[in-house]
């Protein structure tokens, strides 16, 4: 009886003590933080996901709408990390006020209730983003597999087939052209695979589009990058021959007689797929398109052949104002043995400094693109064209040619003879250096 009247006692004691101290505003403090805790990191997940960063902005301005499980949802796992502070901080301003409004402020219910958040506000937030995460990867690991096995075969196939585009209008050489939107103009800069769809991308009006070199994009309109002209687009290898030579050189009628030659001899000796696409009329000349394919490349080939009028090679600056040579893969120089030699001299000094300018090459390295030195309107002709050229005063030519250019070949014809189809052996000789300059500008067309 003595023991239980004392215990009651005790118990009567701690009872006055904790009231004296405070004791319930701070545990009432406490709990109500471990509750209101348990729900911070929801409302910061909300806050964050229905905001948009100016990071986001920046990063990702494409006219399309943003799939969620690829960039966004990892997006949203760091905002809501770094929202749960600031919501946190909101909660305990908000007890603040309450107790001011109230007139009745208690320092210690206060400082008690801002401890507990943040050590429950760190504790929660910990277990729910490593739970956050674990749901958004496990979602998107599907997603990313898919995504990187596209693009892997596709970047093989267009590293090993050396894809790219021409614009025909600017001369600059491109990867992958905008793309317009067919429903309301918009122009989409990079429709690739990504973070706004793998195979296809939905546009902000609502149409939707098939990604770049992935899904068929010939019936969407395509612009140049730096123009922003319209460009007729293909998934082809772009082989591109410049013809080099003084005004009436002959330099028109050799490229139209080695289309011809192209397309009716050595695409069936071959076995090439070739076929004339078009004739682009420029106001320095001209450029020819020759589509060619084989079940053994790699991919389709696109022989772009640039005609240009001879004016264009009188000074440098012309030359250099020609934005082709920056990735030019082969040179047909023409010779006219009517002209002066000093004069074709002068003509290859002039575009040998113009190149090495454009391309960057200094005059102690050679110049890695392949020369067809082509000796043309020759009555008869001569396997040994050095010989001939050598004869014709023109042995600085070779001099030059051979300091200057890794590869080089010399070769005589009479393309005016060939076209008129006068002399059936001229056929013959004129395809030497066609069939020469297409093996050394692409290895598949050996």
């Amino acid at each position: 009886m003595l023991d239980l009247i004392i215990k009651i006692l005790i118990l009567i004691i701690a009872i006055i003590v904790f009231i004296a101290l405070g004791l319930p505003s701070i545990v009432s403090a406490v709990l109500k933080s471990f509750f209101i805790c348990i729900f911070t990191y929801f409302e910061a997940l909300k806050f964050s996901m229905g905001n948009i960063s100016v990071n986001e902005i920046n990063d990702h301005n494409e006219p399309a709408k943003e799939k969620y499980f690829f960039h966004k949802q990892y997006r949203d796992l760091k905002n809501t990390w770094f929202s749960v502070d600031g919501v946190n901080r909101g909660k305990v301003l908000l007890m603040k006020k309450k107790m001011y409004d109230k007139g009745r402020v208690n320092f210690k219910k206060l400082k008690a209730f801002e401890i507990s958040t943040y050590i429950f506000g760190n504790i929660f937030r910990v277990i729910y983003a490593f739970v956050h995460f674990l749901i958004v990867t496990i979602i998107s690991i599907p997603n990313y597999i898919f995504y990187y096995i596209i693009k892997t075969l596709k970047g093989i196939k267009r590293a090993r087939g050396k894809l790219s585009n021409v614009c025909l209008h600017c001369y600059e050489k491109f990867q992958l052209p905008h793309y317009v939107c067919v429903k309301c103009g918009r122009v989409h800069k990079k429709l690739i695979p990504g973070p706004y769809g793998i195979l296809r991308r939905k546009c902000v009006c609502g149409e939707v589009i098939p990604c770049a070199f992935y899904s068929r994009t010939d019936k969407i309109k395509a612009i140049c990058p730096t123009c922003s002209k319209e460009v007729e687009i293909r998934e082809s290898t772009p082989i591109c021959i410049s013809v080099v030579g003084p005004k009436a050189s002959g330099k028109t009628s050799f490229i139209l007689s080695a289309v011809n030659l192209l397309l009716n001899n050595i695409s069936r000796e071959k076995n090439w797929d070739a076929k004339f696409l078009k004739e682009n009329l420029k106001e320095d000349g001209k450029i020819y398109n020759v589509f060619i394919n084989s079940k053994k490349f790699s991919s389709e080939k696109l022989l772009y052949i640039y005609d240009i009028l001879g004016e264009k090679f009188n000074d440098k600056e012309s030359i250099k104002k020609q934005k082709y040579y920056k990735y030019i893969d082969g040179l047909i120089f023409i010779i006219d043995p009517s002209i002066d030699m000093y004069e074709i001299n002068d003509l290859l000094d002039r575009f040998i400094i113009a190149l090495r300018e454009i391309r960057q090459i200094k005059l102690d390295k050679f110049i890695p693109i392949p020369i067809a030195v082509v000796v043309n309107k020759i009555e008869e002709l001569d396997n040994n064209t050095e010989n001939l050229l050598n004869e014709m005063g023109g042995e600085t030519v070779i001099r030059k040619i051979n300091y200057n250019f890794t590869s080089y070949k010399f070769f005589s014809c009479n393309s005016m003879a060939n076209i008129s189809k006068e002399k059936r052996y001229d056929v013959e000789y004129e395809s030497e250096p066609v069939k020469w300059i297409l093996s050394e500008a692409n290895r598949e067309l050996k």
